[in-house]
């Protein structure tokens, strides 16, 4: 936040930023920018994203869920998403167009549609993109992307995968808490680290 003092004076009185104008005295303007949360793309909305957009949501961040299932991607199971999109799987990735700091999590479980939302993904602006998955089909995407002439090394600070934090998760609610935890860290600077004192 800032406050800033504008002089409307010939002689400009200290502390003021001239404007040039004659008509007399000062006009003092607060500037508070207040950036929005970045939108959370799921690229998927099975059983692992619905945890992930729960929780999203709870944080109040903007949620988009993308599939090409109406029976996953709905209202029903996503009343507080900002934006739907159920489509065939390569037109629905088409019709996302992220902002740079937003965030994509590809979380579909389909390998082949998996690979299709990373390629679209990495192909956008956002600032993170999170793939869930194995490590083995982390390291067949990556291999896969360099023999496509993709410099996977640009990709570091942005690509996420497998996605999430270290917390040994195994069900779709702790992986959802992981990924999340990780969105925190990056988004807000955290260091991930505990707070105890002991």
């Amino acid at each position: 936040p800032k406050l800033l003092a504008f002089s409307f004076s010939e002689k400009t009185p200290p502390n003021t930023i001239p404007t040039g104008l004659i008509c007399g005295g000062v006009s003092k303007v607060y500037i508070d920018v207040v950036k929005p949360k970045p939108t959370i793309y799921l690229l998927g909305a099975g059983h692992v994203a619905k945890p992930i957009g729960d929780i999203a949501s709870m944080l109040g961040f903007p949620v988009i869920v993308v599939d090409d299932n109406p029976d996953f991607a709905c209202k029903e199971r996503y009343p507080y998403a900002r934006e739907i999109i159920v489509d065939k799987w390569d037109k629905a990735l088409d019709r996302i167009n992220p902002r740079d700091g937003d965030i994509i999590v590809i979380v579909y479980g389909e390998p082949e549609k998996d690979y299709k939302a990373l390629k679209k993904a990495i192909n956008s602006r956002a600032s993170y993109i999170g793939l869930l998955g194995s490590r083995k089909k982390v390291k067949l995407f990556l291999e896969r992307l360099r023999s496509e002439g993709v410099n996977v090394d640009k990709l570091k600070g942005r690509l996420y995968a497998p996605v999430g934090l270290d917390l040994n998760a195994d069900t779709p609610e702790e992986i959802a808490v992981s990924v999340i935890a990780e969105i925190l860290k990056i988004v807000k600077g955290g260091s991930g680290k505990h707070l105890t004192l002991l």
